[in-house]
């Protein structure tokens, strides 16, 4: 399969303790197979459950786009929030 360098946006909302947000993933002129969305604490490394998908494992055909919301709780301020998207043939 060829390799492909999606495009990703996001958009991270905190209210209180809830978080919200949205990621779009656009590929480039090659399919962007079985993407993962994965939520992390910056600091530790340590993955945030649980975190509820729109979808996940999802694949963009070329240059097309999908928006995946998230929403997720936690004590953490947004600063230390990652959300990280694996493509499963990323450069």
């Amino acid at each position: 399969m060829a390799p492909s360098q999606a495009a990703v946006s996001i958009n991270l909302e905190k209210r209180n303790m809830e978080y919200n947000a949205s990621v779009r993933v656009r590929a480039n002129d090659k399919i962007s197979f079985f993407n993962r969305i994965s939520v992390f604490n910056k600091k530790t490394g340590e993955r945030i459950l649980p975190v509820f998908y729109s979808d996940n494992y999802f694949t963009v055909f070329p240059n097309e786009e999908r928006t995946i919301t998230l929403n997720f709780a936690s004590y953490l301020p947004q600063e230390d929030i990652l959300i990280e998207v694996r493509e499963w043939n990323k450069k």
